[in-house]
């Protein structure tokens, strides 16, 4: 006797952010929110950083670096980055989530120029919180998407540092991957009296 198989779970669509986003310094807030919103980064004062990876970790050219700074390591403020991303067919018209496993410390994130959420200091363990931002499929239109993520760095580490990526809002999320931080509890850890750097 024949039977049916039932069909195989299909795992939810992703797509992996990891790699080079378009990046900016910005401690005096000048940076135009129009221009990295839309993806417009070729103006001079944008560079490229890896992600993830804190920024102090990485080598920027004088020119790029705010003030008379030597390195970024001594950076704590503002800073954007921008990705434009292909968007598969099969992924367009859904409601998706841009997750970010770790942004140090607080960020407000756009998606083709609309806010689709942020973290603030109310968040416990904000510097190592697993964001998961919904994108509504209004946002998911067409075949090239724009993210745009302001960080605010408030003392040492800064940066987008945990692996980044688009999924379907079915899609578990990524809160086992090893915060940059290591193991200490989020309750015992306090900002305001440890140094993280």
């Amino acid at each position: 006797m024949a039977r049916q198989l039932a069909d195989p779970a299909v795992a939810p669509s992703e797509i992996n952010l990891d790699g080079e986003w378009a990046f900016c310094f910005d401690p005096d807030r000048k940076v135009d929110p129009a221009a990295a919103l839309s993806g417009k980064t070729g103006s001079g004062q944008w560079t490229s950083v890896k992600v993830p990876g804190f920024w102090e970790n990485q080598t920027f050219d004088a020119k790029f670096l705010p003030g008379n700074l030597k390195s970024a390591k001594d950076y704590n403020g503002f800073a954007w980055y921008v990705k434009t991303v292909k968007i598969p067919l099969d992924m367009q018209n859904r409601e998706l989530v841009l997750e970010m496993k770790t942004v140090d410390d607080l960020d407000t994130a756009y998606v083709n120029g609309q806010l689709v959420g942020k973290t603030g200091e109310d968040t416990p363990g904000y510097w190592e919180h697993c964001r998961r931002y919904v994108v509504p499929a209004r946002l998911n239109q067409k075949d090239r998407m724009v993210i745009a993520v302001e960080v605010n760095d408030l003392r040492g580490n800064g940066g987008i540092a945990g692996n980044v990526r688009l999924v379907e809002k079915s899609a578990p999320g990524h809160d086992t991957q090893p915060s940059p931080y290591g193991s200490l509890p989020i309750s015992s850890y306090n900002t305001e009296k440890a140094i993280r750097w």
